[in-house]
């Protein structure tokens, strides 16, 4: 939250509460979308890991360039 300020939190707090729960809608539509295709359950958590993969690399750039601003001095706690 120290990202994105003291102005913005409760928005961006509220933002993150829609997509976890939106994010579980998708997922069952993903999923049944994939078993539809006659991909195998083994197919379909590969595929899994490779999205987690990526949301862990995109988190790993946020942090990085929240610490190169904090040093900056752009971001106030």
């Amino acid at each position: 939250m120290y990202y994105v300020g003291k102005n913005n939190r409760e928005l961006i707090s509220a933002i993150g509460s829609s997509i976890w729960s939106g994010s579980w809608f998708f997922s069952s539509q993903i999923f049944a979308w994939l078993r539809g295709m006659n991909l195998r359950y083994g197919a379909v958590f590969f595929i899994t890991s490779g999205m987690y993969l990526v949301a862990v690399l995109v988190y790993v750039f946020l942090i990085s360039d929240y610490k190169r601003r904090e040093q900056a001095g752009l971001i106030e706690i």
